[in-house]
């Protein structure tokens, strides 16, 4: 019975659709049998109405008179980003949106509250999870982050770019919103104190001695350089 509905389900899904089967199974099979499910979706994929690209992820293709058509890169972002609802670009995607270098990257790196597991490739993506109720400023809270924690391996950088994106973080900076990412997140001290000098050089008030030692001197680019090197 179990195994006719799950056919039907994925018949009717759209071509294109991405499936993270665990999140599919709780939501709809939970009463039968996990084995049971699993082995029905491989069912699915010999019958090529599914694709696995990922542990536990499925793809329903598109097919044209030259077969199963896979997945690209921009329904990948699309259904793990998702307009910044659910996650944000990562890496050199992530430093091109805001010009701080012409460098590109061939792989795609992605936060995603949709992931199961805490990280992992799917295709062409390494999607790691960072678990939050995504919105435009909590996004743009990670995105500086990330810049922030990781600007000296960023190539050819872009220093008008950078001095011009600390501008924008000052402009938009949230302390609640940042204290939400901090919760779930993973950034370096030096991140933290380095945004305190860029809020700080911009007149912006903030709480963020909280987060810091008195005693410790952090390593960081002063934004004096930055608005040199950006003249």
């Amino acid at each position: 019975m179990y195994n006719g509905k799950l056919n039907e389900y994925i018949e009717r899904l759209p071509v294109k659709s991405i499936i993270i089967a665990k999140n599919l199974y709780d939501k709809f099979f939970y009463n039968l049998s996990k084995a049971a499910f699993i082995k029905n979706l491989e069912r699915l994929v010999k019958k090529e109405l599914l694709i696995v690209i990922g542990k536990g992820v499925y793809y329903k293709p598109q097919k044209s008179f030259m077969g199963m058509m896979g997945i690209a890169d921009n329904e990948l972002r699309n259904y793990f980003v998702d307009g910044n609802k659910s996650g944000i670009e990562r890496g050199y995607a992530l430093y091109n949106k805001y010009k701080l270098t012409t460098q590109v990257s061939k792989k795609m790196q992605l936060y995603s509250n949709k992931i199961v597991f805490n990280k992992q490739v799917i295709k062409n993506a390494t999607v790691e999870k960072f678990n939050f109720k995504y919105n435009y400023k909590l996004a743009f809270t990670v995105e500086y982050l990330e810049v922030l924690e990781n600007y000296r391996s960023i190539e050819d950088l872009n220093y008008k770019a950078l001095y011009n994106f600390c501008k924008k973080i000052a402009a938009e900076y949230d302390e609640m919103k940042l204290e939400a990412v901090l919760k779930s997140g993973w950034y370096k001290k030096r991140t933290i104190a380095f945004l305190q000098h860029i809020l700080n050089y911009f007149n912006v008030k903030n709480n963020l001695k909280k987060f810091l030692n008195s005693t410790s001197k952090y390593d960081y680019l002063k934004m004096e350089s930055i608005a040199n090197a950006a003249a």
